[in-house]
């Protein structure tokens, strides 16, 4: 699997958005981040087109991408962020250019399409933080500074009613979630930093009592559980075989989970891995007729028959906690009592 350059000073970044809408504040954002890390912003023209869900009509999102791919001076292309709309696009793309000079792609959720894509041309591409989690950095902040807005009076009222009472903890509670996002996006960020720029990482989760403990090398490759169903019988379809799966999913019914997972041990996808990490499933939603089955219930149920090491709870997915993945890279995968570490070298 061949490695695009790492990152150096003065390294063109360009940002695009090949799914979803787009906020202009996340431009902004991701734009003075790649200005502080001493690299160099480049801005697709479409960027905040909004053609109804999409960032832009399906032609000029193909057209920003395509720029973007052929760009010889560019060195990492960077989604502002995910959605729908990269399935709408894949398969009209021309990777010659690319090819010649190939470039980081970086992303995830809807970009785990392109990161199939990439993997079958014999690339590594980047898993990982993007600019629409920039809100977990900032949010925080803003909380206290609309604390801040309150007059004394008006705290002191506050506090007297049981409502205030209510809002008061409701705050407290808020404001402690809001500094554990900021600490773990700023990890996420952290780990981010250090596979563009090429250097060793690696990233750490917590013990897990239906963890499966072994140790194995080998590539790694993955993303959105559901992304990765939609290629199953396309052009992109994913190749598991020796190879260590992560997955990751949000907001989904657990019945649609099973399902989902069903189809990946169906289709032979789980038999032949070295390894399987579980990343976050947040936001999994219960019907009014209860499933029965935890996600965690549901994955060693299917892989219990195989002798592969299994990882739950790895900081991967739509939280703040998402640190980079380098799909296709060669790592050292190990579960132990201490939890699980995946390793890039």
């Amino acid at each position: 699997m061949q490695t695009p350059s790492f990152l150096q000073p003065k390294d063109i970044i360009c940002l695009i958005a090949p799914s979803g809408v787009v906020d202009s504040n996340h431009i902004e954002k991701a734009t003075q981040w790649i200005l502080e890390k001493g690299f160099v912003p480049k801005v697709g023209i479409h960027l905040t087109d909004n053609f109804f869900r999409f960032a832009a009509t399906d032609e000029h999102r193909l057209f920003d991408l395509q720029k973007a791919l052929d760009c010889k001076d560019t060195k990492a292309i960077w989604c502002i962020r995910g959605g729908y709309g990269m399935g709408r696009i894949l398969d009209k793309l021309n990777w010659d250019k690319f090819l010649e000079n190939p470039k980081w792609l970086i992303g995830f959720s809807d970009i785990t399409a392109i990161h199939l894509k990439i993997n079958q041309l014999g690339f590594q591409s980047m898993h990982g933080f993007m600019p629409v989690q920039f809100k977990y950095l900032y949010q925080s902040q803003t909380n206290l500074e609309t604390q801040k807005s309150f007059t004394d009076s008006q705290k002191v009222q506050i506090q007297q009613s049981k409502k205030g009472e209510k809002r008061v903890r409701n705050t407290l509670k808020q404001d402690t979630s809001e500094v554990t996002d900021k600490i773990q996006i700023e990890k996420s960020i952290e780990s981010f930093l250090q596979a563009l720029l090429g250097k060793s990482y690696q990233i750490n989760s917590l013990p897990h009592p239906k963890n499966k403990l072994g140790e194995t090398e080998g590539e790694v490759i993955g993303g959105n559980l559901s992304m990765i169903i939609n290629s199953l019988a396309t052009p992109t379809e994913i190749n598991t075989d020796n190879k260590i799966l992560f997955l990751e999913e949000v907001g989904e019914n657990l019945y649609a989970i099973d399902r989902m997972l069903w189809q990946l041990y169906r289709a032979g996808k789980l038999r032949n891995l070295k390894g399987l990490i579980i990343g976050s499933f947040s936001d999994s939603k219960q019907t009014a007729q209860q499933f029965g089955f935890s996600v965690e219930q549901m994955i060693t149920d299917l892989v219990q028959e195989y002798n592969y090491p299994v990882a739950f709870d790895f900081p991967i997915g739509h939280t703040a906690q998402n640190e980079a993945v380098i799909c296709g890279a060669n790592v050292n995968f190990e579960v132990n009592k201490e939890g699980g570490v995946l390793k890039f070298k």
